[in-house]
């Protein structure tokens, strides 16, 4: 049996999706210590032709939180902000309007945990 493991991330890299798709069982490792400026509640996106990042806000953090503890901080109103965002640096690509209903979900998702959040992405189709 092949056993592959990884932190949860917000909008993981095609890498993570390979991973899970080579693999028997996929764990996400989410009982372990936050690491600020990691990829957990972060990532990168090209807004007017310069590599940006883009954050999902989390509540303060004390020490050694672990990042099944995480709540996300105001989601209704940062995940419009951040919504907003994605579609005026990507409208005019290509595809974009077959995957911006899945965008939407993604970001949208109404889960206050970010473990949560970051781990359960809609199923496609609803």
């Amino acid at each position: 049996m092949k056993l592959g493991i990884m932190q949860p991330y917000f909008l993981p890299y095609i890498g993570y999706w390979q991973l899970m798709n080579s693999v028997d069982k996929f764990v996400v490792y989410d009982d372990v210590d936050y690491i600020k400026q990691g990829w957990i509640n972060r990532n990168r996106i090209i807004e007017n032709k310069s590599v940006n990042y883009i954050t999902l806000p989390i509540e303060k953090l004390g020490s050694n939180k672990l990042i099944n503890n995480i709540k996300i901080f105001q989601p209704e109103k940062n995940k419009e902000k951040l919504l907003q965002r994605i579609k005026l640096s990507y409208k005019k690509a290509p595809y974009y309007n077959d995957v911006e209903n899945l965008i939407e979900k993604i970001i949208l998702n109404n889960e206050k945990n970010l473990s949560k959040y970051t781990a359960s992405p809609p199923v496609i189709g609803e």
